[in-house]
């Protein structure tokens, strides 16, 4: 009776997800979205001007077009590999392309949060309302963000991971290059781990999205890029309006001035990642993975509140810590933030105050090992040797 009951509410609130997508498509507020900068560039290279990817008035005027608006000023940073995804979805009108994906992400979103359950050790009522109150999500799944992608493929690096598999573990991490400011603190776990079967198996793909991105834009294009991203990173060093991240870089860029910021921004995230490394074989698998997800976010030099669901992920896989005062705390912070900060002029300051509590959220996972709550089927998820 209760597996019915948990059925009939996965299915319900399925409905719901995927109301919500349709109601962003007949308000045209889908039209402003994220996903419209994925959908222009995949119209781009269906256009054959793959090499021009990077050309910003170029994306802007294929936005303008495509999504029927007078201003298009979504650029699209992401590498170039990443536009093939969209291209399939380019030959349907935006409308259609902007709900199948959403429904993908809902697809994901399910497997997520059925794949998880056994490693929060929740009731299955509680697990699931966790897991789909996770604001996040639902800020990546309106957006038409890949954050559930990216999810997807770190809880498979942490099952190869726990079944000593540690060349898939590789394969599967090497997959989420497709944003590789995620991916640099486990690749330098790894690195001063000599955890070796893993880095090679990041290489595979790595050496395939290289090729491809090659193919794709030539030396000119891969210089274009190149320019892109560091004047991005000149306009978020130099323009506060960039501040509003959930970084320890933007915490100290809204506190301090510009020479002390990168200061402290190089010893906080420097000693964090280090520590983080040092207690790595001390820690279990989940212990340590999850410290890395939450410390994956806070240093990046760019992050999004959406990637604030890899907190909600290292919540699941070591749930204990996320049951202490500290924890639920955060999370109030991050619900009240989520609520407000769109809503209220000068709320997004909230977000890069939130990054200074999440590294202490951190090096709480890194202090003694915490006592672990009950979980499904009494499997726990070991470090493998």
């Amino acid at each position: 009776m209760l597996e019915r009951q948990i059925r009939l509410a996965l299915a319900v609130t399925v409905i719901l997800l995927a109301a919500t997508l349709l109601l962003q498509v007949v308000t045209g507020q889908a039209r402003w979205l994220d996903f419209g900068g994925y959908y222009a560039t995949g119209l781009i290279v269906r256009d054959g001007a793959t090499a021009r990817l990077y050309d910003q008035p170029l994306q802007i005027e294929y936005q303008e077009q495509a999504l029927d608006r007078q201003k298009g000023d979504l650029i699209v940073i992401a590498p170039p590999f990443e536009a093939l995804i969209f291209v399939p979805l380019s030959f349907l009108p935006y409308g259609q392309a902007y709900l199948i994906f959403g429904l993908i992400n809902i697809a994901i979103w399910v497997w997520l949060a059925l794949k998880t359950h056994r490693w929060s050790g929740l009731p299955p009522f509680r697990h699931f309302a966790l897991c789909f109150a996770a604001l996040p999500l639902w800020r990546t799944l309106h957006l038409g963000e890949l954050s559930f992608l990216v999810l997807a493929l770190l809880t498979l690096c942490i099952v190869s991971l726990s079944e000593g598999r540690d060349f898939k573990a590789g394969i599967w991490a090497g997959l989420l290059l497709f944003r590789f400011q995620l991916v640099l603190p486990l690749v330098a776990v790894w690195l001063l781990h000599k955890r070796w079967r893993s880095l090679a198996g990041m290489m595979i793909p790595a050496v395939a999205y290289i090729a491809i991105s090659f193919r794709m834009l030539g030396w000119t294009g891969i210089l274009d890029y190149i320019r892109m991203l560091s004047t991005i990173n000149h306009h978020i060093t130099t323009d506060s309006s960039a501040w509003q991240m959930p970084t320890l870089r933007a915490f100290f860029s809204t506190v301090l001035p510009a020479d002390l910021a990168t200061l402290a921004t190089i010893t906080a995230v420097s000693g964090l990642l280090l520590w983080i490394i040092r207690r790595w074989r001390d820690m279990d698998l989940k212990q340590g993975f999850a410290a890395l997800l939450i410390a994956t976010v806070i240093t990046a030099g760019y992050a999004q509140v959406y990637d604030l669901s890899l907190v909600f992920l290292a919540f699941l896989i070591y749930p204990s810590a996320a049951n202490s005062r500290f924890a639920i705390a955060v999370s109030i912070y991050m619900w009240i933030a989520f609520l407000i900060a769109e809503s209220v002029r000068g709320a997004n300051v909230l977000w890069p105050f939130l990054a200074p509590l999440l590294a202490g959220y951190v090096v709480m996972l890194l202090g003694p090992r915490l006592p672990q709550i009950a979980i499904s089927e009494h499997r726990h998820i070991t470090q493998p040797k």
